[in-house]
């Protein structure tokens, strides 16, 4: 009897192991909170409660056009100015918050002395990707940014690059190198 309870115990635990690794596979999209956002090309949802939040859904995907010396008015993004490349910023103060931003709308306040804005870009071929994870992990000389996008559809061709950005108040970081690494999946598991 005693063995017959050990074997249904053990048999018991694999089943529940089983069912709990089933769930992990699961890929839910992020959503957009007070601290933490997503910005696609076509917008993203603010939570109206947070300044932070309205800032960035508005400002993210909006272009900004400024007038060079020579009287030509020209067309950028309002933080990233490197082209479509994946790209990161770390903002550890308002001065760089100025400093990195190019739109006109007055910044949001922000707790600098205790955290940091974290605001990444990167870039995708049409507009049917979504970003279902995100997550930075310090590797001591650099962060790496853990980023995947499930593809909702396929075979659409746009033959143009969309900005995805993704932007999180974080504790207080270092300034250092981030490292994308960016996985793409065709469904949801």
């Amino acid at each position: 009897m005693k063995k017959l309870f050990i074997v249904a115990a053990i048999a018991l635990l694999g089943g529940m192991v089983t069912a709990c690794s089933s769930d992990d596979d699961k890929i839910v999209e992020l959503q957009n909170g007070p601290f933490e956002g997503i910005v696609y090309s076509s917008g993203g949802k603010a939570v109206e409660s947070s300044p932070l939040s309205v800032f960035f859904t508005k400002e993210l995907h909006s272009p900004y056009y400024y007038e060079t010396e020579d009287g030509r008015h020209l067309k950028d993004m309002t933080f990233f100015d490197d082209g479509y490349k994946d790209s990161c910023l770390i903002i550890n103060s308002r001065e760089e918050f100025q400093a990195v931003y190019k739109g006109s709308s007055p910044l949001p306040e922000v707790d600098f002395s205790n955290n940091s804005i974290f605001l990444c870009r990167t870039s995708v071929p049409e507009g049917s990707y979504r970003i279902y994870k995100a997550s930075l992990s310090d590797h001591g000389a650099n962060y790496i940014l853990d980023l995947g996008l499930v593809h909702y559809t396929s075979g659409i061709s746009t033959c143009m690059v969309i900005p995805v950005f993704y932007w999180k108040l974080m504790p207080k970081m270092e300034n250092k190198e981030v490292v994308i690494d960016k996985s793409v999946t065709d469904s949801e598991r």
